[in-house]
């Protein structure tokens, strides 16, 4: 008596007979011991495998992103092609601890450094500003004391546009006397014609010489 097949046909028993491929791959694991592995597409073959990893004892993610090496993440990621091994992963970790291990001796030498270092005074910085003002006010007071009319004469560089040498220096002679270019020229002119209705002035002092009148000759 033939063997009832069951329900799908030969075809599908068939299908169940021949060996298939595991879905995924074991590819490695790191010094952590997770261990990573490969799915292969089972339509298309075009397509990148998917790869995953498997954290022991099924801690979360947060806790392992972090500690998985660079080398694995890349591969995760299909920025890396093949898998890291474990002499790379250890020589790896033995550069970063020397790494770590370097900044740690320049901080302490730092550290010792700067506690045998004497401690000096800090200055506030407005003292400085104050002791610098100081410092100019009494030199720029000092050099308008030798030359006092360099105080009046404008520098060249904030000459009046437009006007000439001696048209700039007028307009600081009006700022010197308080007056302008008329008055100081009216000035002038009345000093000068007073000046010539009086007797001379002694020849450098500024006052009037004293009239003296002369003896009348003797008639004969």
């Amino acid at each position: 008596m033939l063997k009832t097949l069951p329900r799908g046909g030969i075809f599908k028993t068939i299908w169940e007979a021949i060996p298939k491929p595991s879905d995924r791959y074991f590819v490695g694991y790191d010094l952590e011991g997770n261990k990573y592995y490969e799915h292969p597409p089972t339509t298309d073959y075009k397509q990148r495998p998917k790869r995953t990893v498997k954290y022991p004892n099924h801690v979360d993610w947060s806790e392992v992103g972090r500690e998985m090496p660079a080398q694995w993440k890349a591969w995760l990621r299909h920025t890396r092609f093949e898998p890291p091994s474990i002499q790379e992963l250890e020589l790896d970790l033995l550069r970063i601890q020397r790494t770590q291990e370097n900044a740690a001796r320049i901080e302490a030498a730092f550290a010792a450094q700067r506690m045998e270092a004497p401690e000096t005074p800090s200055v506030e910085e407005p003292e400085v500003q104050r002791q610098h003002d100081e410092a100019e006010l009494a030199k720029a007071r000092d050099h308008y004391n030798t030359n006092p009319l360099e105080a009046f004469e404008p520098p060249i560089e904030i000459q009046e546009a437009g006007k000439t040498p001696e048209e700039t220096i007028e307009r600081v002679e009006e700022r010197k006397h308080g007056f302008s270019t008329q008055e100081m020229q009216q000035r002038q002119e009345e000093e000068a014609k007073l000046r010539s209705q009086t007797s001379e002035y002694a020849p450098g002092t500024g006052r009037t010489q004293e009239w003296t009148p002369s003896a009348a000759p003797r008639r004969r």
